[in-house]
């Protein structure tokens, strides 16, 4: 596996960490995914128990666009 980091732009594909603080606040590269995407990551973060704290994560399979 090669993993490597780049400047906070939207990729066109592949896998995509990006943050989420405390009481679900979007960082700016997650709030522009969630725009790209017509408010998946938000529809998710309400969809589960996923409230931004340390260690949580949470997957986001094949969003719109």
């Amino acid at each position: 596996m090669k993993i490597t980091f780049a400047a906070p732009k939207l990729p066109d594909g592949g896998t995509i960490v990006t943050g989420v603080a405390a009481n679900k606040k979007l960082s700016p590269t997650a709030a522009a995914l969630d725009k790209r995407s017509g408010g998946a990551l938000k529809r998710a973060i309400s969809a589960s128990r996923f409230e931004g704290k340390r260690g949580q994560l949470l997957d986001v399979l094949a969003p719109a666009n």
